[in-house]
């Protein structure tokens, strides 16, 4: 027969839970800071629209469904304060990116803060807090 406790550890989420919602960001951190490399390429060159068609227009689909489920798994698993930053800093990223709100130099700088602020906080979850 099944204890109290038993039923309790059953409906905690474990550590597999939190460590899909922490990757997901960090795949979006990733593929922020890949935009923010891309974007420093000349547009004369001839690779920009290659690598802008073959190689981040395929990736952001992947990466919209790992935002979607960063803030699904948000929503879903017991409130860490962490998660929580992570979730709302992508929603405010995600705007700022569709409606360019702003001067120039904060749209250009957003790839490259969300992209770092990001890394760091899945990768401190991932090696320290786990």
């Amino acid at each position: 027969m099944a204890t109290h406790d038993d039923q309790l550890n059953s409906q905690r989420p474990n550590r597999k839970s939190y460590g899909i919602a922490y990757g997901s960001f960090l795949l979006c951190g990733l593929f922020a800071l890949f935009t923010g490399l891309a974007s420093l390429i000349p547009a004369s060159s001839g690779w920009a629209g290659g690598i802008g068609f073959l190689v981040i227009l395929p990736l952001s689909f992947l990466v919209f469904a790992a935002w979607c489920t960063g803030i699904w798994q948000t929503i879903v698993l017991p409130k860490q304060p962490l998660l929580t930053a992570l979730a709302l800093f992508s929603v405010c990223y995600i705007l700022e990116i569709m409606t360019e709100f702003g001067p120039a130099p904060f749209y250009n700088a957003a790839n490259w803060v969300y992209g770092a602020i990001t890394i760091i906080v899945s990768l401190y979850w991932f090696l320290i807090q786990r």
